[in-house]
């Protein structure tokens, strides 16, 4: 799958490496099949041959042809290939956000369509395998109100690795139930090694129950504390400022927007043909309309 891997793309050289669908079936057909793994998804065989379809594959024992986006999140995509490897290349190289509005203008499709794709790509970030947290961790926790729902809050929990000479590494946050030790356990489980050291607030112990983690340590204000406040402060206004209508089922295909890009901040070269490569190889989820 490596070697699939676009280092280094700029904006002239994505239009010159995608100057056409044709280019992106291509692509998306190698990483779908890398390493010639196809299988029928109709009869489960191993051969095939040249398909009718651009760059199709057609089963040799129940002559079923498989499209490269067939069984991939562009399956079924209301616009054309090339005009979605566009999008998800403003989506990884435009700083902060591309809003839906910008995007629908600038490529002449309504707002609503873009939005449905842009969740799908969320959604699949959401199911990328996790790089796990291994230094120290720190847990911080901040509500957002829903808008849309009186009473309704939204409690986040953000983890953010700090090395032991300061750095700040990456991070993960996802919407929990704060009352529960289990859900907080089951969240550091999903985003930490087991052996992480977990710091918490002693002031913040009663609104992040952690009961059931190896090492917990309580920390007093320093200069990790104030690199996890400022973390928080930066998401939070990025979330409520870009985003602040945004309903409750929503919100963490934005933090998983927020992390893709975050945790490959020193990593932007590889970023488009990364999200790619998950989506050629991640099976799509139904979208529900926008609330």
């Amino acid at each position: 799958m490596k070697r699939h891997l676009l280092k280094g793309i700029t904006p002239k050289g994505f239009k010159k490496r995608f100057n056409k669908d044709e280019d992106c079936y291509k692509y998306l057909s190698e990483l779908k099949w890398a390493d010639e793994s196809f299988v029928c998804k109709r009869c489960g065989h191993t051969h095939y041959c040249k398909g009718h379809l651009p760059y199709a594959r057609r089963c040799t024992r129940c002559k079923h042809d498989e499209s490269p986006l067939a069984g991939t999140v562009f399956e079924k995509i209301k616009f054309s290939l090339l005009t979605a490897f566009q999008l998800i290349f403003d989506f990884c190289t435009i700083e902060r956000r591309a809003s839906t509005i910008t995007l629908s203008s600038k490529y002449d499709i309504r707002q609503k369509t873009i939005w449905e794709f842009k969740h799908k790509v969320q959604q699949s970030i959401g199911c990328m395998n996790v790089e796990m947290l291994d230094n120290n961790v720190y847990l911080g926790k901040f509500i957002i109100e829903d808008n849309r729902k009186r009473q309704a809050t939204n409690n986040i929990v953000v983890a953010l690795e700090i090395s032991g000479n300061g750095g700040v590494g990456r991070a993960y946050a996802e919407i929990i139930d704060c009352t529960s030790d289990k859900a907080t356990k089951e969240f550091l489980e999903r985003h930490c090694h087991p052996s992480t050291t977990i710091f918490i607030s002693k002031e913040k112990e009663n609104d992040i129950p952690i009961n059931g983690w190896s090492d917990v340590q309580f920390f007093a204000n320093n200069e990790a504390v104030e690199m996890l406040n400022e973390h928080i402060a930066e998401l939070k206004n990025w979330l409520c400022g870009n985003h602040r209508n945004c309903s409750h089922e929503h919100i963490q295909g934005y933090l998983n927007e927020y992390y893709f890009r975050f945790n490959l901040r020193k990593q932007k070269s590889i970023m488009f043909s990364t999200l790619v490569s998950h989506m050629a190889n991640t099976s799509p989820k139904r979208t529900k309309s926008k609330s």
